[in-house]
């Protein structure tokens, strides 16, 4: 006895179809209508951004060097982004044929070991436009950067309140640290405990403003259990500072 087997084909009803053949169609038209966009002519730039004259003049120069038509937005903005002295591009279309170019230079917090700069999120680079004498001068090996940046921008906070700043800060390959202040003064803190250290540098330096002895310091080693050990650069006849603050001779490093 034969036995007929019948197969159920489901049908996509006209107008679903159709819909979805559109939906793709339009897809695929605004991708390609996409890409023309970026690559649109351009007849007027304008660049904008906290730049000094001469970065913007810069800016303007590289882009009047290159065929603007030829490369898109995204090409743009990635070969401003490889300037050393450069943070960030955005660029804005105004339709039909300008873009605005919104540029965020690096900004120096500090020199980084003599031949570059370094920004408060400890990140190296270059550039021209940067008045370095203004800088602090900060020290420390290859890949200590960051941490470097990080406790230069600690301990200046607590200095500040001292009315006092670093103008140099040094990490040594041992991991141990020093600073010299605005008025030349050397400050050893070794390796553990620096804020503590810094808070006895701070009553230090408080007794020492009152009494009008910041000249004749050449450097204070906070390296000991209670208190610090001062370097004169000469022999002072009024030793009450040595006697009130009792110094200790235990040294940590």
């Amino acid at each position: 006895m034969a036995v007929k087997v019948g197969v159920r084909m489901k049908v996509v009803s006209p107008p679903l179809f159709f819909a979805v053949l559109i939906m793709c169609i339009c897809i695929i038209a605004w991708y390609f209508y996409a890409e023309q966009l970026n690559k649109i002519d351009i007849n007027y730039v304008s660049v904008n951004g906290e730049l000094s004259p001469s970065q913007h003049q810069e800016i303007l120069a590289r882009l009047a060097s290159q065929a603007l038509n030829d490369v898109s937005l995204s090409e743009i903005k990635s070969q401003l982004e490889r300037k050393l002295w450069v943070s960030s591009v955005s660029i804005e279309r105004d339709w039909p044929d300008k873009i605005h170019v919104n540029v965020v230079p690096e900004i120096a917090i500090a020199l980084w070991n003599d031949d570059a700069l370094i920004n408060d999120k400890g990140t190296i680079f270059k550039s021209d436009y940067v008045q370095k004498s203004l800088l602090a001068v900060l020290y420390g090996p290859r890949g200590s950067e960051k941490e470097v940046m990080q406790k230069y921008q600690q301990l200046n906070a607590t200095l500040l309140k001292t009315g006092r700043s670093i103008d140099m800060i040094r990490l040594d390959s041992r991991g141990a640290w020093m600073f010299k202040n605005d008025l030349g003064i050397t400050v050893l803190l070794g390796k553990d405990q620096l804020m503590e250290r810094m808070q006895r540098l701070g009553a230090i330096l408080e007794h020492l403003a009152l009494n009008n002895q910041f000249s004749g310091i050449e450097r204070i080693d906070t390296r000991y259990s209670n208190g610090v050990a001062i370097r004169w650069k000469q022999v002072l006849n009024n030793l009450e500072l040595a006697e009130s603050f009792k110094w200790k001779r235990e040294q940590k490093l």
